[in-house]
């Protein structure tokens, strides 16, 4: 049995016997992460390309079409830094820890 360390929590590794079915599962898993990488650099590009086409617009009309729209949103955050220099004790007592498990693919 091994130990493994994450965010300073030490915990021990078991180790399960995968049938063929698991390793294929776990391939598949793989090429899926993969294609959704791809995918993403992808969407990144296309969303780069509308933004730019929009220049100071907020809709882009084709053939008279509305076929997008920029809206403005925004998303209220608290500022971890000040509130850690500010009020250390505040900072410490807000603060959570979520434990959770994610796959990791070993198998390439």
């Amino acid at each position: 049995m091994a130990e493994a360390v994450v965010s300073g929590v030490a915990s021990a590794t078991t180790t399960a016997k995968a049938t063929s079915k698991i390793v294929a599962a776990v391939s598949d898993f793989a090429a899926v992460k993969a294609e959704i990488t791809r995918l993403e650099k992808i969407k990144a590009a296309l969303a780069e390309t509308i933004t730019e086409a929009f220049g100071d617009a907020t809709t882009l009309v084709h053939r008279n079409i509305e076929i997008a729209r920029l809206d403005e949103r925004s998303k209220t955050t608290t500022d971890d830094a000040k509130l850690l220099k500010d009020f250390p004790e505040a900072h410490a007592a807000t603060r959570k820890t979520t434990t959770y498990k994610v796959i990791v693919n070993i198998h390439r």
